[in-house]
């Protein structure tokens, strides 16, 4: 397989690299449990993805940026046209260089969220992301920000 992942320079600028070769084994599960107006869903992802390069010091080493354990959980009750939700996301330690010499520590998020069904097709949504305030970052010095869902 050939991937295209962003690696970071000396500079600390992450660009887009083409790995020349990689192997990537992983297994991915998901499951979701109803029961009245209460919902429990998640999915696990492990992912281990190791650079094929000819060259000895990424040969064998994680692909940059590319945890190798991943999950996402929600929970939420619906009540009439509302539905309150929580989720938590986590990530273990990746790395950002080709030769695994810069590590960025694993994170944990959590989210609690607020959606409305307005009527006439509207709908409204309201979040409040990383509840615990946890610092994180991905790509070295750049914060991590959460952004709207899409």
């Amino acid at each position: 397989i050939y991937l295209i992942r962003f690696v970071q320079n000396s500079q600390q600028i992450s660009r887009p690299y083409n790995i020349g070769r990689a192997l990537v084994r992983g297994l991915e599960l998901r499951a979701e449990v109803r029961t009245g107006p209460a919902r429990l869903s998640g999915n696990y992802t492990y992912q281990q993805a190791l650079n094929q390069s000819p060259f000895p010091f990424e040969n064998g080493r994680d692909l940059p940026n590319g945890p190798r354990h991943s999950f996402n959980l929600r929970s939420e009750v619906l009540a009439g046209p509302a539905r309150v939700y929580h989720e938590l996301n986590g990530e273990s330690r990746q790395f950002l260089d080709r030769a695994n010499l810069r590590p960025v520590a694993g994170r944990l998020l959590h989210t609690l969220g607020l959606h409305l069904r307005l009527g006439a097709g509207l709908e409204a949504t309201a979040e409040v992301r990383n509840l615990g305030g946890t610092r994180s970052r991905i790509c070295g010095d750049i914060p991590f920000q959460a952004g709207p869902s899409s």
